[in-house]
């Protein structure tokens, strides 16, 4: 687990609720725990410092921490908790049914894990913040669906319609979230066959939203366009020389899933800020778009000097 917070930094709440659970409930074995976890911690720190230096904290603790929004944490919870409400009822009465199950270890993780999508508020964040809960549900519902089916007791017609109306319900929801996001992605890849042909290649530098496909365009990704608005926001980036590159046209072009010039939605203004969105727009005009993407080129009278540094 002290490993794990290294690859994922939110893993560290495990290790803290698996000491916290034995303090309360095995305080004979917490030091046995205890004393390895700060071991790795402590090496694995070291190593950082020691390859990467002082920059190791500033990318991990300072540059991580974010922004928040309401309205980000009412829109990941809609699109990510609702659809498993059902399922997570039943872990939590699974778990919480009776004293000896509120002491189990697995009852504090569903616990804290559950407190952890509040974190999904955060700017930027999107389904892999409730892929952990969405696997712990599972795992806690698993044994009440055995305990229900292998039960001495008759189960009644009512209950078996209903967990079956259920299942179905969710298979439903689940296939059409797979086809939709299989055909967002058709339809990215459809666009990019067109657009690539147009859009420059490396080492012109080109701003775009999606870096990955940029690269398989053989374009050269300017930057990741949500973290640096998110540094700038937080002022720990000036994204000065940035906008100026962008308002004197010196990027060949641009590769959206928007237009600049159009509306731009509350995602999109998540991800740019508001003085580069202003010089795109004013600066920029759609060469070519093809199924929601945008190639846009400087408009004429710009200098369209390639940016490469």
């Amino acid at each position: 687990m002290a490993a794990a917070g290294f690859v994922k930094q939110t893993q560290v709440l495990s290790l803290m609720l698996v000491l916290c659970w034995l303090l309360v409930h095995k305080r004979q074995h917490f030091l046995a725990v205890a004393g390895p976890a700060l071991v790795v911690g402590l090496t694995g720190a070291a190593v950082m410092q020691w390859l990467f230096g002082d920059e190791t904290w500033r990318h991990i603790i300072t540059y991580t921490v974010g922004t928040y929004s309401l309205g980000n944490l009412s829109f990941q919870l809609t699109s990510h908790l609702l659809p498993w409400l059902p399922l997570a009822v039943g872990a939590w009465y699974h778990t919480f049914r009776n004293d000896l199950a509120r002491r189990q270890l697995a009852t504090w993780y569903l616990a804290g894990v559950s407190l952890l999508l509040l974190t999904s508020a955060r700017t930027g964040s999107g389904f892999q913040y409730f892929l952990e809960w969405q696997l712990v549900v599972l795992l806690l519902l698993a044994p009440a669906l055995q305990q229900l089916t292998m039960s001495v007791r008759p189960i009644r017609r009512s209950h078996v319609v209903g967990i079956a109306t259920l299942m179905l319900m969710l298979n439903a929801g689940t296939a059409s979230f797979l086809v939709y996001n299989w055909q967002s992605a058709r339809n990215t890849e459809l666009a990019f066959e067109k657009l690539c042909a147009l859009a420059p290649k490396a080492p012109a530098l080109t701003p775009t939203e999606n870096p990955g496909a940029a690269r398989a365009c053989g374009a050269r990704p300017a930057l990741h366009p949500f973290i640096i608005a998110n540094l700038t926001a937080r002022g720990l980036w000036d994204e000065l020389a940035f906008v100026e590159d962008v308002t004197a046209g010196r990027y060949p072009a641009l590769l959206l899933p928007f237009n600049p010039g159009g509306v731009v939605d509350r995602v999109q203004h998540e991800r740019w800020s508001p003085a580069v969105l202003r010089a795109m727009r004013e600066t920029y005009h759609p060469l070519q778009t093809d199924r929601g993407w945008w190639l846009l080129v400087p408009v004429r009278g710009t200098p369209a000097n390639s940016v490469a540094r």
